[in-house]
């Protein structure tokens, strides 16, 4: 898990903090991250993405297992956390609308209610939803037939941060979402021509306490609670079989706790425990002719405790992390297992610099968390535990040389009993042993606050004869990986994005996905200091493609839109 969170939002956060063009800093830092996991919902963002000033420490988790605390932006927005309410802004409100032909529409407000040194209260709520016409496949006649499809997604949620003392604080969150959407419905008859309607509620409770004494002894605790489920269940005629399921649904308790202590400025020792617990249900039914041929389990309830001791040194040109992960589980997984998580940093000189870190442990493979990276995934499954033997990544960064730069990157893992698509026209996932390496180039450059730009490309190893064969943070088992962005602010008030993304080789099975080409255009311009207009283009080059589950993508969209501070 990375220990830097960046909270994205969505165009409607990011003009509302002006996009942070005035916080690019002179000198460049150079710093990456292996991505914790590519989205099925982030191949298309209708809004440009801010990222927030560095989160230091998170010091409140739904889950260490579950739903991230941040959800990427999408046209298929899903949970969105609003961190607008916790920055030092002169503004305590924001209010923004952004909006699109046939129908893509954003708007979101928030406000801070109280903003002191000892307490800090906000609320936000947000709307994202779309309407178009998509080409679904048809099962039978091998043809594409025009469907319209949709999505609305409503959030509403608050946060609470109160201090206890000069060194401790309590945070409280509550969220709420509401997903309405329809789906092809794939049957043996119908092919993909209609469609079926479903719906998903989502409610998070989380609360933490925390000490913070960075020269000696620091400790926290915290619990939290999640409850995701599906609204519609399943009924439907497929290839001569019935399937008769109730609509999955899942609670998650978790309590968590860490201590630290510090014998330098440099060298400290760490604890952590974390306990989660899911409670769901399969009630799902396989016919056959009519006549029952099985029944999955009814209940699926697994608990799953880590315990992370380890290790941590932060040198003037140098970063050290040694740990391991302790799992102990019940009801699905290993009973037991331990895997390392270490890391090592080094800067040997200005222009050089590399990391290595090795990682692995058990998965709790919760609803939330599979729904926020396929949302268009089984409504009457629910799934058990994955295990990670290993994970190794390295990276190694030479630059910048005039605001220029270069970075190397790669790694191998092995994941087993891993969750893939195993059909293209449906969301149910498959258990599969997945191992391989990936790796890539990136070349950069950044001119001040003037420009900047990225370019990167990777390949991971892919066999469409081998299904074991992959990266398995890639669940749409894409085999090449393109990206490229720039950013130009001609004026201090303007700013101007580019950017175009290429995943290649997708597969849901022996079945392709198609290939993302997603070249994006966007800018946005400060009116004043309360006034922000922009104006955003996805998929221009009108390429088609199917999200896991066998869901058309959108053609050309984006948002025109304004943010208002208050």
């Amino acid at each position: 898990m990375n220990k830097k969170h960046l909270f994205l939002s969505a165009a409607l956060f990011a003009v509302a903090c002006n996009c942070g063009a005035q916080s690019l800093n002179k000198e460049i830092t150079v710093e990456r991250d292996i991505v914790p996991e590519y989205r099925d919902a982030d191949r298309l963002r209708i809004s440009p993405v801010v990222s927030l000033p560095q989160v230091v420490r998170q010091n409140l988790t739904y889950s260490f297992v579950d739903r991230p605390v941040g959800v990427t932006p999408s046209i298929y927005p899903l949970a969105l956390q609003a961190p607008a309410i916790e920055r030092n802004d002169q503004f305590p409100g924001y209010a923004a609308i952004g909006y699109m032909p046939l129908f893509n529409m954003a708007a979101s407000a928030g406000y801070r209610f109280i903003d002191n040194d000892k307490t800090r209260l906000g609320a936000w709520l947000q709307y994202n939803g779309i309407t178009y016409h998509g080409d679904v496949a048809s099962l039978t006649a091998g043809t594409k037939e025009k469907t319209m499809l949709r999505r609305h997604t409503f959030t509403l949620g608050s946060k609470l941060r109160q201090s206890t003392g000069e060194q401790s604080w309590l945070d409280a969150q509550i969220d709420y979402t509401y997903s309405r959407y329809n789906l092809p419905a794939y049957t043996l008859t119908e092919g993909g021509a209609l469609t079926r309607n479903q719906a998903v509620n989502n409610l998070n409770v989380a609360a933490g306490w925390r000490h913070e004494d960075k020269s000696a002894f620091s400790y926290g605790a915290g619990a939290g609670f999640s409850r995701f489920a599906f609204v519609h269940g399943s009924d439907e005629l497929f290839y001569n079989r019935y399937y008769d399921a109730a609509a999955a649904r899942q609670s998650n308790f978790t309590v968590n706790g860490d201590a630290s202590l510090a014998f330098s400025d440099e060298s400290t020792v760490s604890l952590g425990l974390d306990f989660s617990y899911l409670k769901g249900n399969d009630s799902f039914r396989y016919y056959i002719d009519g006549m029952p041929a099985g029944l999955l389990p009814t209940d699926l309830n697994t608990w799953l405790l880590r315990l992370t001791p380890g290790y941590h040194y932060t040198g003037a040109n140098a970063a050290f992390d040694a740990g391991v992960r302790i799992d102990l589980t019940h009801g699905s997984g290993r009973a037991f297992h331990i895997a390392p998580d270490v890391r090592f940093s080094a800067t040997p000189s200005p222009y050089f610099g590399f990391t290595v870190k090795a990682g692995g442990g058990e998965v709790q493979n919760s609803l939330a968390s599979l729904f926020a990276v396929m949302p268009y995934m089984s409504q009457i499954h629910t799934y058990g535990n994955s295990h990670i033997p290993f994970t190794f990544d390295a990276s190694v960064t030479v630059g910048p040389f005039k605001g220029a730069y270069a970075e190397l990157f790669g790694g191998y893992a092995r994941a087993n009993d891993w969750l893939m698509p195993g059909y293209f026209h449906s969301g149910v996932l498959q258990a599969f042993n997945v191992r391989g390496w990936h790796g890539g180039l990136a070349l950069g450059y950044r001119h001040g606050k003037l420009a900047q730009a990225r370019v990167s490309a990777e390949v991971a190893r892919s066999n469409s004869e081998d299904a074991g064969k992959g990266y398995y943070l890639w669940r749409d088992r894409a085999k090449y990986v393109i990206g490229a962005t720039a950013k130009v602010s001609p004026i201090d008030k303007l700013n101007i994005n580019a950017g175009y993304s290429f995943r290649g080789k997708r597969k849901a099975g022996a079945y392709s996905l198609g290939s993302v080409s997603n070249l994006s255009l966007g800018a946005d311009y400060a009116v004043n200091a309360r006034t922000t207009v922009f104006l955003t283009g996805e998929n221009l080059l009108d390429r088609k493609f199917y999200f896991i589950g066998g869901v058309p993508s959108q053609g050309i969209t984006g948002l025109a839109g304004v943010t208002y501070k208050f």
